[in-house]
């Protein structure tokens, strides 16, 4: 910044030291103007001489043309000594611009962490210090057999072996308990050595 500001300080000098440049260079060029009219009228009025009346204009002419030339070389300097002000004065508002960011940024942050520790008071809570910005990293909780619903997987998981045989099993058992015995067929009542009485 203290580069920034002395380099506008050195151009609004040079601009001050041009306008005044063109000033005096315009008051120089009245005067030479008013020099041929008065060389016109003193030569028309008092007889003067044709050759000096004209030798006298073409040194004020000459003259003239220098001023003519010094004020067309000062605008150019001016011009450019004016952009090059308006471009480090943009630098200038950029560079405050940033600074006023990073100010508003620490402030910001400040003020979440103090919110923050005061939820924290409040709810007798540890403070979260993450970032509100960046996503969750908690793990996913691991699904159990009762996230199937009843045998249906969810989430396009299977569930545990062991859990679809305990299932077969059962079922075999109903399906033996509901099924007749063959023996009972016939009639007749199973003996000792494993016969069945009654048979036909």
């Amino acid at each position: 910044m203290r580069e920034l500001d002395r380099r506008v300080g050195i151009l609004r000098l040079l601009l001050a030291d041009i306008a005044d440049r063109e000033r005096q260079a315009e008051d120089a060029r009245k005067q030479l103007r008013g020099q041929i009219q008065r060389i016109v009228d003193f030569t028309v009025q008092f007889n003067g001489g044709v050759s000096n009346a004209l030798a006298g204009m073409a040194e004020v002419e000459d003259r003239l043309t220098r001023q003519d030339a010094a004020l067309r070389h000062l605008a150019l300097l001016r011009e450019r000594a004016r952009a090059e002000l308006h471009a480090v004065l943009v630098t200038g508002e950029v560079a405050d611009s940033r600074r006023r960011l990073a100010e508003l940024e620490a402030q910001r942050t400040r003020l979440v962490a103090d919110a923050s520790d005061s939820v924290a008071q409040a709810t007798g809570r540890p403070p979260c210090r993450c970032n509100a910005t960046e996503p969750s990293r908690r793990p996913a909780r691991p699904a159990s057999f009762e996230d199937y619903g009843g045998g249906v997987p969810h989430w396009g998981l299977r569930p545990p072996h062991s859990s679809v045989r305990s299932q077969k099993r059962r079922r075999l058992q109903t399906a033996r308990k509901e099924s007749p015995s063959p023996w009972s067929w016939g009639g007749g009542s199973e003996t000792k050595d494993g016969t069945r009485e009654g048979m036909s």
